[in-house]
């Protein structure tokens, strides 16, 4: 009998844990203006740019099997970054991600998290982190894409034997 009487107390106990409702859309829209979600990712796009000046250069010598591109082929590097922007313009931008965001905060965070975290970002430390955020995502895709450059080189040395088996696979086909 003491057994069931203790485990009906701890379903009670833990029932409210259960069915914890998602935040409140106030709340996370109070979080989003403390944290100037719609300025950073705006400047984030902007710092985005030579970001895929880089990437674009790295796909057209992939593509190409090139280390320099002369004169034509930069033009077309250029011009696949200015579409990868615009895409990422189109795309990326706060009006199309703030319904996302907001879907994910009210799937992640009670209410008594959302306003500590507008507590946090609030104080001086806070703001602080918020400022260097920017500038963090712009080093992160450095970074990612000084990998992603020596991924592409080793792959191309890596799979070299197989590519010259595969093209002469294509010659003797009919």
């Amino acid at each position: 009998m003491m057994k069931k009487i203790i485990l009906t107390v701890a379903l009670l106990c833990a029932a409210p844990l259960t069915f914890a409702q998602a935040s409140s859309l106030p709340a996370i829209e109070k979080l989003f203006e403390v944290m100037q979600i719609e300025q950073h990712s705006q400047q984030t796009l902007k710092q985005l740019k030579p970001q895929l000046q880089q990437q674009a250069q790295i796909a057209v010598q992939y593509r190409l099997k090139k280390q320099e591109l002369n004169l034509a082929e930069q033009t077309v590097a250029l011009e696949l970054a200015e579409q990868m922007y615009q895409s990422s313009l189109k795309h990326m931008s706060w009006s199309s991600l703030k319904p996302v965001y907001i879907r994910a905060y009210q799937d992640t965070f009670t209410d008594p998290e959302i306003q500590a975290q507008i507590d946090f970002y609030q104080s001086p430390i806070g703001q602080s982190i918020l400022k260097k955020s920017p500038n963090l995502a712009v080093r992160m895709t450095q970074l990612t894409n000084e990998r992603l450059t020596d991924l592409i080189q080793q792959a191309s040395q890596d799979f070299g034997p197989i590519e010259k088996k595969l093209q002469q696979l294509e010659q003797k086909s009919p």
